[in-house]
């Protein structure tokens, strides 16, 4: 199969939340113009994680996964994807679906003239001392370089491959 997008999904300890992330990517994959895969990076779960998403990869040839043996963060886990990724596009989208891979498909509209393309957090659910410090962290961030990004942590955003492929990443923690 030939796909146009590969989805990073850094997991760690979701065993709880999984089923539900799968359940959605399912129905997403089976509506999406755009041919994707998933591939899940599990960070060294300590919890069934890695089971279920061994489970699903056995059956489904969209979903791909990458096992660390340990613990090695967010960054490591972004950049072990970005690594292995073949496809001319990169999604990046956290396991707690705080946002919905529906929304790829609006972001892809933006893709022709752009490198990247990120979402907005309009509802968020993270607690209201992390709110205030995302505010402060984003408006610091566009007064410094006015970049237009209204939401720079947002975990939705595509990318283009090769462009990422560039990017220098501190990996002091190689798996």
């Amino acid at each position: 199969m030939s796909y146009l997008m590969t989805i990073i999904v850094p997991v760690y300890n979701e065993e709880a939340n999984l089923d539900r992330v799968i359940s959605t990517f399912n129905d997403y994959l089976s509506i999406s113009t755009t041919k994707s895969k998933v591939l899940f990076i599990d960070d060294g779960s300590i919890d069934q994680s890695f089971k279920k998403i061994e489970s699903v990869c056995a059956f489904n040839p969209s979903f791909e996964f990458i096992k660390f043996s340990r613990n090695f963060g967010l960054s490591t886990a972004i950049k072990a994807g970005i690594d292995h990724i073949t496809t001319p596009l990169i999604g990046y989208i956290d396991a707690d679906l705080q946002t919905t891979p529906f929304d790829f498909d609006l972001l892809l509209s933006e893709m022709k003239d752009n490198t990247l393309i990120t979402g907005y957090r309009g509802n968020r659910k993270d607690t209201i001392n992390k709110r205030i410090q995302s505010k402060i962290a984003n408006f610091i961030r566009r007064s410094l370089i006015n970049d237009g990004i209204i939401d720079t942590g947002c975990p939705l955003k595509i990318m283009r491959t090769a462009a990422v492929k560039k990017i220098p990443f501190f990996d002091g923690m190689a798996p």
